[in-house]
């Protein structure tokens, strides 16, 4: 009795550490099994952000895309850019083109008689080497362009002249130029009075008013004309070829820079042999 007791017991035993054992692997593979899966669920979750940024393409999986051979370029087609959603079209551009034209009609109808173009505006030259031969329209006339055209600072505004105050001319040609643009202006202006029944010194006559009401053939502001080509041309001569163009502006730049020292130096010289002479004397 006592053996079959022991027996069964050891019986008992073994069964449980089996089924204790079972449970154990069972365990180990569910625990395998969610980390697996975690992983997976990672993976794809990057996969997708990558997509989202834009940093993903087929191309990059390195376990299904195949390795060229050589030393050639890696295949990275982009053939996924859905390139239609950013064309952009003028389909409506004739349509736009009359809409503007009647616009333009519309402005020009609005500040009638007045010139469609806006005030009138100097004639200056573009900035820098490269295009300074270039004449453009410019911001405002200077102060002393209105000064030698007899135009007051303050009344030119009201006239339809823009002013720059802080344009300075550099030259005499433009200074000459603009001059004469103003002063053709002011032949050619007409300044309506602002009561018909209370007409002031230089105001245009009823006649006058009449015909700019009626003239409308050229509603532009003394555009900018592009002057013919005015210089000559010369054959190129041994005198020419030797000349050393940057060499002499530099020259020149360098005398005009040390006039004020070379003629202090000149003036101590002076000074220092005047001075044995008159211990001379």
């Amino acid at each position: 009795m006592e053996q079959k007791v022991l027996h069964g017991l050891r019986l008992r035993s073994k069964d449980a550490t089996d089924r204790t054992l079972k449970a154990e692997g069972e365990a180990e593979e569910r625990q395998i099994d969610q980390y697996e899966v975690l992983l997976n669920d990672q993976k794809r979750f990057w996969d997708i952000e990558k997509k989202k940024s834009g940093r993903f393409h087929p191309s990059h999986n390195t376990s299904t895309a195949k390795m060229v051979k050589h030393n050639n370029v890696i295949p990275y087609q982009h053939f996924h850019k859905k390139w239609a959603r950013r064309v952009k079209t003028w389909l409506d551009q004739p349509a736009q083109k009359k809409i503007r034209r009647e616009r333009r009609k519309e402005k020009a109808a609005k500040l009638a008689p007045r010139p469609a173009s806006g005030p009138l505006r100097p004639l200056v030259h573009c900035p820098t080497q490269k295009y300074n031969s270039k004449v453009k329209l410019g911001r405002g006339f200077t102060l002393e362009e209105l000064k030698e055209a007899g135009i007051n600072r303050r009344l030119a505004p009201t006239i339809g002249i823009t002013v720059d105050h802080r344009r300075t001319n550099k030259c005499d040609e433009s200074l000459k130029l603009n001059v004469e643009r103003l002063k053709d202006y002011k032949a050619r202006l007409i300044v309506f009075p602002r009561r018909n029944n209370k007409v002031k010194k230089g105001d245009a006559t009823k006649a006058e008013i009449a015909a700019a009401k009626t003239d409308r053939s050229n509603v532009n502001v003394l555009p900018a004309k592009v002057g013919a080509f005015s210089g000559e041309f010369v054959a190129v001569t041994e005198e020419l070829k030797a000349a050393k163009g940057y060499s002499a502006l530099r020259a020149a730049r360098n005398d005009a820079k040390l006039v004020g020292v070379r003629a202090k130096k000149a003036k101590e010289g002076k000074a220092d042999e005047a001075a044995p002479a008159k211990a001379e004397e």
